[in-house]
């Protein structure tokens, strides 16, 4: 229902209505309106100089039945027959509703709130899927970004950590019923040689006489490149050597790079009955201290500096073999 009430007023001959005058039209509008249970109240080209107006405006006519003044930023609520502010909700706060269903400000901030984007499922139930930190238990196959076939550790944070110890390794662990290095200290240390490589076997054919008393190389010489200036060379140098008269001792020897490795006389032939063929086998392990090409001879001669020895005699087989060794 709608009712629609004008008054005019006219000012003539410079009269004017008093206020009390304005105040009874007004008044007679309102009870109008009350009286016809009417909606909003509407005023069209009203001008007063002077005018005052007392009272409440009902909510059933559009009004809020309240005299109260208004605040900025606040939520009109219903309460005791009238529209009134509802009181200030904490700033920066997600809202929910209260037990009249009143919106206030609930304890999880805006900030807190925003995380919740981008979440596409319950979040309780994705939780509920998730291993706890303490204590987890878990089935089927562990994938871990750490790499694969190492023993682990603790890091310095106690985070999951590889070693550089493989897997392999770690099992040589299996049987220790003691402290590894404490067995080890309580060991001689080993005399057993270990090759490293084999550098050279040579053979010849070619004998090779001399009369002189100083050392004279003879045909058969090999060489090696050891791997590990810290390594050495073992030299093993076979064939027959014969001294051409009685009494004279025929002598053989190994050499570096030309340099008499053993003693000055080293092995000695001497055959008092007349001219001797022996078999001679020397072996000698050398220290190099080199990762460079090395040569290795044997060189023969006599003590008179006359009489004829010879290394492979009769073209008899000479062999010569260099082993790298630690």
């Amino acid at each position: 229902m709608s009712v629609n009430i004008s008054r005019t007023f006219r000012f003539t001959d410079g009269f004017k209505y008093s206020p009390a005058m304005l105040e009874s039209e007004i008044s007679n509008i309102v009870e109008t309106i009350n009286n016809a249970n009417a909606g909003l109240l509407t005023w069209d080209n009203v001008k007063v100089d002077v005018f005052t107006l007392t009272g409440l405006i009902p909510i059933a006519s559009g009004g809020t039945n309240s005299g109260t003044a208004l605040n900025n930023n606040r939520f009109m609520v219903s309460s005791g027959g009238k529209i009134v502010e509802n009181a200030a909700v904490t700033a920066s706060r997600a809202l929910a509703s209260d037990a009249n269903g009143l919106p206030v400000a609930s304890a999880t901030t805006a900030a807190e709130l925003a995380h919740v984007s981008g979440v596409t499922s319950a979040i309780q139930t994705q939780l509920n899927s998730k291993a706890p930190t303490a204590s987890p238990t878990f089935t089927g196959t562990i994938t871990t970004p750490l790499t694969s076939s190492r023993a682990l550790a603790t890091g310095g944070s106690g985070e999951l950590a590889v070693s550089v110890a493989t897997s392999n390794e770690l099992s040589f662990l299996s049987g220790v019923t003691s402290a590894i290095q404490t067995q080890l200290d309580a060991k001689a240390a080993s005399s057993a040689i270990k090759v490293v490589s084999i550098g050279a076997i040579t053979t010849s054919t070619t004998s090779f006489s001399t009369t002189s008393s100083t050392f004279q190389t003879t045909n058969l010489s090999a060489s090696i490149t050891p791997s590990s200036a810290s390594n050495r060379v073992l030299v093993i140098a076979c064939s027959t050597l014969r001294v051409a008269a009685a009494g004279v001792n025929g002598k053989a020897t190994i050499a570096r790079g030309g340099t008499n490795l053993l003693s000055a006389n080293a092995f000695q032939v001497q055959d008092a009955g007349g001219a001797t063929n022996t078999a001679v086998c020397m072996a000698y392990i050398d220290s190099p201290a080199t990762t460079s090409s090395t040569t290795y001879a044997v060189q023969v001669s006599n003590n008179d500096g006359a009489t004829s020895v010879t290394w492979g005699f009769n073209s008899g087989t000479q062999i010569m073999i260099l082993a790298e060794i630690v």
